[in-house]
């Protein structure tokens, strides 16, 4: 195009960022799936061989060997980012922390087919109310919002045995606050994480890919996890004394829920870069829970009844109604 002084202008090159023609594509959702199986992959390897706190902390480690050297060669100029985007971190990094000590006590308490439904449920409903709220990312179309009830109501009634079980009581006894607690963590470093990438992407050259920025990211909390974990277990005697018997009996499947563990969310990164409301990514996850049902009939020997059929059914209506 030509300006009025003759010279010809260059229309500036759009940033390199991944695009959507709708709010969950079918890129993200493939990536989801992966990550689900992934995730339901290291939930039922910490149940089965009775995790503790010294093993969730172990399980930090082939994220430091893996991602941590990313830090020397990454385009991105970390350092230089505003004091927010380290702040979101430290907070979501408290928040995974939180969750996965209640989340160890949960599993000690309860099975994973009741415990694993109710703890993935729940972050959807707080998710999406937090965004609409505080208006964050694009709002919600009704399509969306019925999605992801209806995964909601599938997630609840997962955990019954029957329908005469669903009421009210049946979801108040004393493992709910475990729950609660597990479902916040859960919310709280999602959003953080996605905010604190939305911070690095606007503080950075435009030519980067989302992958690059994802894993650069990361890479960050990598640094960050290990720096808190270790800080609590070298604090805490109980745990300081299990990580030796710990690392000896369960190395492999501890290293094993560790890399699982990593790539699980990497891909839960990647996929942030192409919806325009987080609610999507929570909902999404959500899909991890037939297939954690699944694993724990085949693995775990837990039974398999008419009504958490129901609930996988739900699940399935809910979230294509979500990628619609």
């Amino acid at each position: 195009m030509r300006t009025a002084s003759g010279e010809v202008s260059v229309a500036p090159h759009a940033p390199n960022r991944p695009r959507s023609f709708c709010p969950m594509t079918i890129l993200p959702a493939i990536l989801i799936v992966i990550s689900a199986i992934l995730h339901s992959t290291w939930n039922m390897l910490l149940k089965r061989n009775k995790a503790s706190l010294a093993s969730y902390i172990l399980m930090y480690l082939p994220d430091l060997v893996i991602w941590g050297q990313l830090q020397f060669w990454t385009p991105v100029d970390v350092w230089h980012l505003p004091a927010k985007f380290f702040l979101m971190v430290f907070l979501s990094v408290c928040c995974d922390l939180t969750y996965g000590k209640t989340l160890l006590i949960a599993y000690d308490r309860m099975d994973m087919s009741i415990a694993y439904p109710m703890m993935r449920s729940l972050p959807i409903l707080f998710t999406m109310c937090i965004t609409t709220l505080m208006r964050l990312g694009e709002p919600l179309k009704w399509i969306a919002v019925v999605g992801m009830l209806l995964a909601f109501t599938g997630c609840l009634l997962m955990p019954l045995k029957s329908f005469r079980e669903l009421r009210p009581g049946r979801y108040l006894d004393r493992n709910i606050l475990l729950v609660i607690l597990v479902a916040l963590g859960t919310t709280g470093y999602t959003l953080f994480d996605k905010y604190a990438q939305d911070c690095m992407v606007a503080h950075s050259p435009q030519d980067i890919s989302g992958v690059m920025f994802s894993v650069t990211f990361y890479s960050i909390r990598v640094l960050t996890q290990n720096a808190c974990g270790w800080t609590i277990a070298l604090l805490t005697p109980s745990c300081r004394r299990d990580l030796l018997p710990t690392l000896k009996s369960h190395a492999a499947s501890v290293f094993c829920a560790g890399f699982c563990s990593s790539l699980t969310y990497i891909l839960v990164l990647v996929a942030m870069h192409y919806v325009k409301n987080v609610s999507f990514i929570q909902a999404f996850r959500q899909i991890g829970l037939p297939i954690g049902m699944f694993m724990a009939i085949l693995f775990l020997h837990e039974k398999c009844t008419a009504i958490k059929l129901c609930g996988v059914t739900l699940i399935l209506l809910g979230l294509v109604l979500c990628l619609l």
